[in-house]
């Protein structure tokens, strides 16, 4: 039987470079319990919180061990970033904080509640609104429903991006992209064919994760 892999052993595997181990460890450090934001402000990035857990549940891939990844959101918007975005929209940091904000007068409007306090089906159809285009608000500082649609497609590629590259996600689910060679030895992937494993591949902890 196939040893359950963990995340120690997965970063020291020397299938591994150090680099790409050393960008993973960084990934890994954890998220201080009292962080606060440094890009969004105090209101958004409450309702980034709950928007990234409506999203993406963690609990079937990382158990009770959620990343927070509000707070990984905040600080990519702070790093480099790829130079892209839509032209509709305005910079990063403005489109993120004003989409958030949007999200928070769209439920007070059609609720009269917080976003956070709506119920499960309410969140559900709101998000299902905005990523439809179906829902906005056309004023400054604010995104109109066609803006939201283009902000929102950022939105779920980021919340899945700060989930998927952090190696205790990579390690449960069998990802093994990052195990392309260590430093001194060509150590590539030989068997490439479907459904088929290397053997320094890590078997996946879930058998299947709804990401």
């Amino acid at each position: 039987m196939t040893p359950t892999p963990n995340i120690t052993d997965f970063l020291s595997s020397d299938h591994i470079s150090e680099r790409t181990r050393a960008i993973l460890q960084q990934r890994a450090t954890p998220v201080p319990e009292d962080y606060a934001p440094g890009q969004l402000s105090p209101e958004s990035f409450r309702i980034l919180r709950s928007v990234t857990n409506d999203l993406l549940p963690q609990e079937t891939v990382l158990g009770t061990q959620a990343l927070d990844l509000a707070a990984r959101i905040d600080m990519s918007l702070a790093g480099k970033r790829d130079g892209w975005r839509y032209a509709e929209l305005p910079s990063d940091i403005q489109a993120w904080e004003a989409g958030l904000l949007t999200i928070t007068d769209l439920a007070f409007t059609q609720h009269g509640s917080s976003y956070p306090d709506l119920t499960p089906e309410q969140r559900g159809t709101l998000l299902d609104d905005v990523t439809k285009g179906l829902a906005g608000i056309d004023q400054a500082n604010r995104l109109n429903a066609p803006q939201m649609k283009l902000w929102t497609s950022d939105l779920r590629a980021e919340t899945v991006a700060c989930f998927m590259s952090h190696p205790a996600v990579q390690c449960a689910l069998g990802i093994s992209s990052s195990m392309t060679g260590g430093d001194n030895v060509f150590q590539g992937f030989a068997n490439v064919t479907p459904d088929s494993k290397e053997a320094f591949e890590p078997e996946a902890i879930v058998a299947e994760a709804r990401v």
